[in-house]
């Protein structure tokens, strides 16, 4: 805890550059009071993390703000753990649950709710006061083992939702993203296809049923609770209200296919007007010791107006092109994604090709590096600014298994990477052989172009 707070006062003092001067010094010289307060009585202080008797782990990151905090409960049960059959399914299970524990009380509490690859995720922002009874309704919520599903407006509205939020995900690029994910890792958990409306609109009561009995237990559940509130006080009540929820999961651990390499896979989108091409390549995790100068790498190449993949020469994209590291529970891989014409597929493969080989052959300028740097850190500093951003960042180091350390020495991490750094993370994990190639679009205008493209690669 005494650890959190420090991590906490370093933040918040450095994402408020605008203060002045003195306004500055005397925040900081309450943040610091707080802090030696802290540690002058440790014992009155639970653990940053506890695990109760059933198995839910309850984090606690408190700190002064606004008079609110931030409370969310994440499972284990997100989209990854769904069979062949079954995509779209937990996002339907998620948002039944959140649907048969709404309260229709004048000014209850909203929930809002997201479905990751590896979780179901509900969040409350409330009044420290609420905290109490929103840990009670999210308890309401995940104990839902004995509810009878039936085919009312519970369910209906969530398959409506669920199948609403899928339409609004269907985009050239997003398409690309998850051919890829399919082509390294499978049909199952992270490959798993995006389901059809039809096929979300078919899930009966018993499907949600056999996912919730299969999937949602205290086991597999984390509860976060970021902000103003009394850690004693917040965990008392987790005790009495999440404590009592007894059920155990039957369904299997999350099975993770190792990532393979498939070189170029054409995905036909007969009579799409848009190509879009992603490449992406398995990568180390967060916490290794190379992750970081992948960070630096992979916003180099795609991650701002400034990056190379900006500034390439692709005149007819038609959206941005990026690149990202996606991060997931026990495994993680880096992409790049560029949409244009289909007339100009075999440009943008050659694109993304000659900038990985210019950074594997040649050591990139210091300005360009700091530049990537600062955004990184940037990025990550506005993000702790926030109780939601606080909150990501606590589930991130729970889904890697990471230390409070990892975000104490991110700067330092970060800023310690060299130019040679980045080249030799490009060249040892993004080399040619270990690329996998995804072409979405009309396949019989792609062909003739990536044929030659293909007879290059090794």
């Amino acid at each position: 805890m005494i650890r959190y707070t420090l991590l906490l006062t370093l933040l918040l003092v450095v994402v408020s550059p605008t203060l002045a001067n003195g306004e500055a010094t005397h925040r900081m010289d309450r943040i610091v009071d707080r802090t030696a307060a802290a540690a002058d009585r440790p014992a009155d202080l639970p653990p940053q993390t506890t695990e109760l008797e059933n198995g839910v782990r309850v984090h606690m990151t408190p700190y002064e703000t606004d008079g609110r905090a931030t409370v969310r409960l994440a499972i284990r049960a997100g989209s990854a753990y769904e069979s062949a059959s079954e995509a779209g399914l937990a996002e339907v299970t998620a948002r039944w649950m959140a649907r048969r524990s709404a309260s229709t009380e004048r000014g209850a509490v909203r929930l809002d709710v997201r479905i990751t690859h590896d979780a179901m995720v509900f969040s409350a922002d409330v009044a420290a006061s609420a905290v109490p009874s929103t840990i009670k309704r999210l308890r309401d919520l995940a104990d839902s083992r004995d509810a009878a599903v039936t085919r009312g407006s519970a369910l209906d509205a969530a398959r409506k939702e669920t199948a609403a939020r899928f339409d609004q995900m269907a985009s050239v690029p997003s398409d690309a993203r998850q051919q890829l994910r399919e082509a390294l890792y499978g049909s199952a958990s992270y490959g798993r296809p995006q389901p059809a409306a039809r096929q979300i609109r078919s899930y009966t009561p018993a499907d949600v049923e056999s996912f919730v009995a299969r999937f949602v237990a205290p086991e597999r559940t984390d509860l976060y609770i970021v902000g103003s509130f009394r850690p004693a006080d917040v965990l008392e009540s987790a005790r009495k209200h999440m404590e009592p929820w007894t059920a155990t999961a039957t369904g299997p651990s999350l099975r993770v296919r190792t990532p393979k390499t498939k070189d170029v896979v054409v995905v036909d989108r007969a009579g799409r007007s848009e190509v879009a091409v992603a490449v992406g390549a398995p990568v180390v995790a967060p916490g290794h010791t190379d992750y970081a100068a992948l960070q630096v790498a992979t916003t180099l190449i795609g991650g701002g107006h400034a990056s190379r993949l900006a500034q390439a020469s692709l005149p007819e994209a038609t959206s941005s092109p990026y690149s990202l590291l996606s991060d997931h529970r026990r495994t993680t891989y880096w992409a790049a994604v560029v949409a244009t014409r289909p007339t100009q597929t075999r440009p943008a493969v050659q694109t993304i090709r000659r900038i990985l080989q210019n950074l594997r052959e040649t050591t990139p300028d210091t300005t360009a590096v700091k530049r990537a740097q600062t955004m990184l850190i940037d990025r990550f500093l506005m993000q702790s600014s926030t109780r939601d951003g606080l909150t990501e960042q606590m589930m991130f180091l729970g889904q890697h298994e990471l230390d409070v350390d990892y975000f104490l020495t991110y700067r330092e991490r970060i800023q310690a990477v060299s130019p040679s750094d980045v080249q030799r993370v490009v060249d040892t994990y993004l080399s040619p052989e270990r690329l996998t190639y995804v072409v979405t679009g009309p396949k019989r205008i792609i062909d003739p172009q990536i044929a030659p493209v293909e007879r290059q690669m090794p």
